[in-house]
């Protein structure tokens, strides 16, 4: 399959009032994503990572309830599809970190409280 554009949205959990941040996205490496759980195997950095990365630049501080989107994703999308052992259906995992450590986001979960966006 050949990906022509992926997103991330997020909701904003809360205000964000700190200073604009840049991450990086990537996607784990694993052709049907394991469940996060709270134990070292599940840790995410022990997941293996994709090669494409996408950075998302200045990201100004965040408004409660706003829904906020990622640059184009396809690049790390496509990446994950490729993998042999991958099928259509299989969960898909995401890293999103700073280098700098610079600024903060907080997103509600789908599993969440506030529902009223879905990740897409």
């Amino acid at each position: 399959a050949t990906i022509k554009a992926a997103t991330l949205s997020f909701t904003a959990a809360k205000p964000e009032n700190s200073e604009s941040t840049s991450v990086s996205i990537v996607g784990i490496a694993e052709n049907n994503t394991r469940t996060f759980a709270n134990t070292a195997e599940s840790a995410l950095s022990t997941r293996p990572r994709t090669r494409a990365s996408v950075a998302w630049d200045s990201i100004p501080a965040w408004h409660r309830h706003e829904v906020y989107t990622s640059p184009d994703i396809s690049a790390v999308v496509q990446e994950l599809v490729n993998h042999q052992g991958w099928t259509e259906g299989n969960a898909m995992g995401f890293v999103i970190y700073s280098e700098r450590n610079q600024g903060q986001r907080s997103a509600i979960s789908f599993d969440g409280v506030f529902k009223s966006e879905r990740a897409k």
